[in-house]
């Protein structure tokens, strides 16, 4: 992920044998830092707060299930958990940095939910039926999901002076590649556009190659 001034790019890394969160500066020049570490988790960092203070990671361990956590991008201070129960994933901060949307099973599926940033203010479900991996149009007043049959919404929203949510409006049907919670897809800052880690579709598959008598093209 870039720094919202684009200074330096924030990444996991197993690098150093643990699962870790780090950064660099964009331009190629200096160390990678260490942001934050887990001694018995694996850490992926998913977005960065607009003024650049906090960083939303997923955190994994084996016999619980993952969690959603903000952390202080200078790295000193505790991870705080997004408040709730059940399978929490891909935090992401709104664009005027008050609010978290993330995806939640606590109430059976997954769903994506909104909450204040600080937390305790006030939560809210968005999505109803399932919902994965939301982003936030960069003006504010679109999130964006899609549910598990890979139909993308965008749902209207108002972040001032209170926050509010429309209904979600199917935008189109396209599968993904990579896990189900992976980071595949984004949005231009308009939101009229998307860029997606597509799964090719059946008449776009490589085709199957099979050699024969391979041994003797290698002697040759």
């Amino acid at each position: 992920m870039w720094s919202p001034d684009g200074t330096r790019v924030i990444y996991g890394s197993r690098r150093l044998g643990l699962s870790a969160c780090m950064a660099k500066p964009a331009n190629g020049t200096g160390d990678e830092t260490e942001i934050f570490k887990d001694n018995s988790a694996g850490v992926s960092p998913r977005d960065v707060s607009p003024d650049g203070r906090w960083i939303a990671i997923d955190r994994f361990v084996a016999i619980e299930p993952p969690a959603a956590f903000v952390i202080p991008a200078d790295g000193k201070g505790e991870p705080l958990r997004i408040p709730g129960g059940g399978m929490q994933l891909s935090a992401k901060f709104s664009p005027d940095g008050r609010f978290i949307a993330y995806t939640s099973n606590e109430s059976g599926g997954q769903e994506v939910y909104v909450q204040t940033w600080p937390f305790g203010g006030g939560k809210w479900q968005i999505s109803n039926g399932s919902g994965y991996q939301p982003l936030w149009r960069a003006d504010g007043k679109e999130l964006f999901f899609r549910d598990k049959a890979f139909q993308f919404f965008a749902v209207p929203v108002t972040l001032e002076p209170r926050f509010s949510a429309g209904t979600p409006q199917p935008l189109f049907n396209r599968r993904l590649g990579g896990g189900i919670n992976a980071p595949t897809w984004a949005v231009t800052a308009n939101g009229q556009g998307f860029v997606l880690n597509a799964s090719l579709s059946a008449a776009q598959s490589v085709p199957l190659t099979v050699v024969l008598n391979w041994p003797e093209t290698l002697a040759k």
